[in-house]
């Protein structure tokens, strides 16, 4: 990557020996980067996620995940919105059938 590259001599020469018969090694080693070293680097990592992420998003040959569930989700609501349309469609027809039912047999029995 670009800017990493160019002081990675230096920095591999600065790096102090393992001390395999130390057993305080510390096990990890500290290397002290100046500000533009570490944004070089920051920007790097940055460049190889996106790289990364545009790559399986072309390999998956389907769009983001994020838009992928979106999608799902926005179509999930519009069923529950008709399933909810039509459960009030069919209490509404049947309360209508039971007041007419109910009109029918008041009628009948008080002419007017």
């Amino acid at each position: 990557p670009f800017g990493v590259d160019q002081k990675y001599n230096e920095l591999i020469e600065s790096i102090p020996d393992w001390d395999e018969s130390n057993p305080n090694e510390a096990g990890y080693r500290i290397i002290r980067l100046s500000r533009t070293q570490l944004q070089r680097v920051e920007l790097a990592f940055e460049n190889m996620v996106n790289g990364l992420k545009q790559k399986s998003e072309r390999q998956l040959g389907e769009e983001s995940g994020d838009a992928k569930f979106v999608r799902e989700l926005q179509e999930v609501e519009r069923l529950l919105d008709e399933s909810e349309e039509k459960g009030l469609k069919a209490a509404d027809t049947a309360k209508a059938q039971k007041e007419g039912s109910l009109d029918k047999s008041s009628g009948a029995s008080n002419p007017a």
